[in-house]
């Protein structure tokens, strides 16, 4: 599974957990997003993504992949093979992931190739080791132990 690399922002606020100022680029005083701000990423000064729409106001926050005021209170994941898009209306249909709030799991890591799951036993002591498993599914066995009289 491919990686790319992942920059985060955080806020200087003496609140912030740890989780995030230690894997964190950049320390922030303005940092403060309550959910109905639009936020945007821009590489050598052109937009590559964004979240929200600038001039609008939602409300309380924007609707993200079905769940009303997704972008307040949630952690916003993007789906696997999704780099950035700057049309909010397609990119908050069905490109973020719309997980509780600091759910930091995926915190400094962002897998772009999406690789299907496939189940299997994992563990290569296993009689049934399946090097192609990315999930393991608890199916594994173990060779039996043999006992023998010493002689």
């Amino acid at each position: 599974m491919s990686k790319v690399d992942v920059y985060i922002v955080y806020s200087t606020s003496s609140s912030i957990s740890v989780a995030i100022s230690s894997v964190g680029d950049y320390a922030w005083s303005s940092a403060n997003w309550n959910g109905d701000d639009a936020v945007g990423l821009a590489k050598n000064g052109t937009l590559i993504d964004a979240v929200g729409e600038d001039g609008s106001d939602p409300g309380s926050g924007w609707s993200v992949s079905g769940v009303a005021n997704a972008t307040k209170d949630h952690t916003l994941v993007r789906v696997c093979g999704v780099e950035g898009n700057t049309n909010w209306t397609i990119a908050s249909a069905s490109e973020w992931l719309v997980l509780n709030q600091d759910d930091f799991s995926n915190i400094g890591t962002h897998s772009f190739l999406c690789v299907a799951p496939i189940a299997g036993c994992m563990d290569p002591l296993a009689t049934n080791y399946d090097p192609l498993a990315n999930v393991d599914d608890g199916s594994c066995t173990y060779p039996s132990c043999v006992a023998v009289a010493p002689y």
